[in-house]
């Protein structure tokens, strides 16, 4: 059996409902949208990695979420902490699904530069904070509105749409019903942008 939890990286709502998964005691295993890198850098309170700090792109993209942090008081990626910490503490094997983020920014790198253009400028314009979207920061979206949002991104952004989230979901779809296999129930734990494409992918393995 396999669960997903599709988290906001900023909404308190996120690290309540990851601790209530886990206490039930149903999984045994925890699979978890981090790599190595990452969760290093995330119990370093927020330590940029060396790869993300030499793309703009990745920088920005690091700033907005800080910024949205700030509205919340929740720090980004605080419901992926609390998802590993939370199952050492009751002796639940935890696996680091997500591809390694060096060969992320990598495919940043890769993406026409009209496109990050594009992209910035969406960013800087507020394309994503909360007044530009119907929903509270300290929430998560509901899944129609998560799959509108992917639609319209996926259209305006194809090329950082297939880097940031299609081969990312190839890939832990891959990993998550290797763990089924392995370990029997899973409790997944990715951001919300995931959960559909995920769900579709481990439909059709």
């Amino acid at each position: 059996m396999i669960e997903i939890i599709g988290t906001s990286h900023i909404s308190p709502d996120s690290i309540r409902e990851v601790k209530e998964k886990l206490q039930t005691g149903r999984f045994d295993v925890v699979a978890v949208e981090l790599d190595r890198k990452r969760l290093i850098s995330m119990e370093q309170e927020g330590k940029p990695t060396r790869a993300s700090m030499r793309n703009p792109v990745a920088g920005l993209i690091s700033r907005v979420q800080k910024f949205l942090s700030r509205k919340t008081g929740i720090t980004p990626g605080s419901e992926m902490l609390t998802a590993v910490h939370e199952a050492e503490r009751l002796k639940i094997p935890v696996s680091l699904i997500d591809r390694d983020i060096s060969e992320t920014i990598r495919r940043i790198k890769d993406i026409p530069l009209l496109e990050k253009i594009k992209m910035g400028g969406y960013l800087l314009t507020g394309f994503i904070t909360s007044k530009r979207l119907d929903f509270k920061l300290d929430e998560v979206p509901d899944e129609e509105m998560v799959e509108d949002l992917l639609g319209k991104f996926r259209i305006i952004f194809p090329e950082t749409y297939n880097a940031l989230i299609e081969e990312r979901n190839v890939l832990m779809a891959e990993k998550i019903r290797y763990l089924e296999e392995r370990f029997g129930n899973v409790l997944t734990v990715v951001g919300a942008g995931h959960e559909p494409g995920l769900k579709e992918l481990l439909s059709e393995l």
